[in-house]
C-alpha cells in the first residue's frame, strides 16, 4: 500500500490538535513536524528546503500564525501537493491582496481549515433549517473564557498579526452562515478591547448583517466570559417556527404545533481527546480533506468565500 507522506508546519496547535488527529485517523504517515526550535527527535526540523524537496510529501498542514502564511503559501507554491491552511488565511488588507494575486498560481491545491461546517450535528441542523419554512434570521453566540496567563507574550494576543478574538473565532462562524446559506451580503462589525498584560487586547466582538438571499445574521461572541463552559448557541427564526442547536447537546425545534427534541447521534464516546467539539469537528474536517485528495475535487468556493468574509472583516 502506498503512502502518503505528510508535514506539519508548526508546533502550537499543528502539534497539539492536528499531530493527534492525524495520528488517531492513522491513514497517512507524518514525515516531518517543522519548527524553529530544536529537538532531538527525528521527525522535528528546521530545514524548510527538505520538506519541500521530498518527492514523497503529498500533505502540508500549515498551522502557524496567520501573518506567517502568506509567507509559507508561496515557499510551496511550485509544488503539486494538498495543502491544509490554519484561518484567518491572511491577517491584513496587504496580505490579502497578495494572496488573492498568487491565487492562481499556486501548483497546490488549497483547503483553509473552516472546520465547523464538517461537525454531523452542525449538518443534522442544516438539515432541520427546512422545517421552520422560510428563514428569515440567524443569530449565533459563542462564549469562552480563554484569557490566560500563558498567552501574555504570545501572538495570539496581537492582532496585528492575527491574533484577538475577532481573527480567531469570526471566520469559523460566518463560514457557518456560508454552509448554510451563502454568501455574506454586507457586514457590520463592533469589537471590544480591554487592558490587561499591559496590552490592549481584543476580547469580544458583534457582527450583523445581511447574506445575499437576504437573511438578516447577527454574531455575538467573547473570549472574556465569567463562566467556567463554553456556551455555544445557533439560532434560526423562520416562518413557521425556531429552531436552536444548543451546546453541541441538543437541537430543539419549536413550531406552534408542538415542540420537540432531536436527538444527536454519540461521538467519540470512549476517546477524551474528542470530547471537545471543535475537535470532532476537526477530525471531520481532516477525513473530508483527505477523501477529496483522493477524488481530486477541490472546490474553490470556500476559499472565495473565505476571502470575501475577510474583505468585510477589514474593512
Amino acid at each position: 500500500m502506498k503512502k502518503n507522506f505528510c508535514a506539519i508546519i508548526g508546533t502550537g496547535f499543528g502539534l497539539r490538535v492536528i499531530y493527534n488527529t492525524l495520528k488517531y485517523i492513522n491513514a497517512n504517515e507524518i514525515k516531518f513536524i517543522y519548527s524553529r526550535k530544536k529537538n532531538k527527535k527525528s521527525i522535528f526540523t528546521r530545514n524548510l528546503s527538505a520538506i519541500r524537496k521530498y518527492k514523497p510529501l503529498k500533505f502540508v498542514f500549515i498551522e502557524t500564525p496567520p501573518f506567517t502564511h502568506v509567507k509559507y503559501l508561496d515557499f510551496f507554491k511550485d509544488k503539486k501537493i494538498f495543502i491544509s491552511c490554519e484561518k484567518p488565511i491572511v491577517n491584513n488588507i496587504n496580505n490579502l491582496k497578495k494572496f488573492k494575486s498568487d491565487l492562481n498560481n499556486y501548483k497546490f491545491n488549497l483547503f483553509i481549515n473552516h472546520q465547523l461546517r464538517y461537525h454531523p450535528h452542525i449538518k443534522l441542523f442544516k438539515n432541520e433549517l427546512k422545517k421552520i419554512g422560510k428563514v428569515r434570521n440567524l443569530d449565533i453566540t459563542y462564549n469562552s473564557n480563554n484569557i490566560s496567563e500563558k498567552k501574555r507574550n504570545s501572538w495570539w494576543l496581537d492582532n496585528k498579526k492575527g491574533g484577538g478574538h475577532l481573527f480567531a473565532i469570526a471566520p469559523h462562524l460566518l463560514d457557518l452562515l456560508n454552509f448554510f446559506y451563502g454568501n455574506l451580503k454586507t457586514l457590520k462589525k463592533k469589537t471590544k478591547f480591554i487592558n490587561k498584560f499591559n496590552k490592549r487586547i481584543d476580547v469580544a466582538f458583534n457582527l450583523k448583517g445581511l447574506l445575499s438571499n437576504g437573511i438578516k445574521y447577527q454574531i455575538k461572541s467573547t473570549c472574556f466570559s465569567k463562566k467556567k463552559n463554553i456556551f455555544f448557541d445557533l439560532k434560526a427564526s423562520g416562518s413557521k417556527g425556531i429552531i436552536r442547536f444548543e451546546n453541541f447537546k441538543r437541537i430543539r425545534l419549536i413550531r406552534k404545533e408542538n415542540s420537540k427534541l432531536i436527538q444527536l447521534p454519540d461521538l467519540f464516546v470512549n476517546n477524551s481527546f474528542f470530547v471537545n467539539p471543535w475537535r470532532i469537528a476537526q477530525f471531520y474536517y481532516l477525513k473530508n480533506f483527505f477523501k477529496s485528495s483522493k477524488r481530486k475535487v477541490i472546490s474553490k468556493k470556500n476559499i472565495l468565500q473565505s476571502i470575501k468574509n475577510l474583505d468585510l472583516i477589514l474593512e
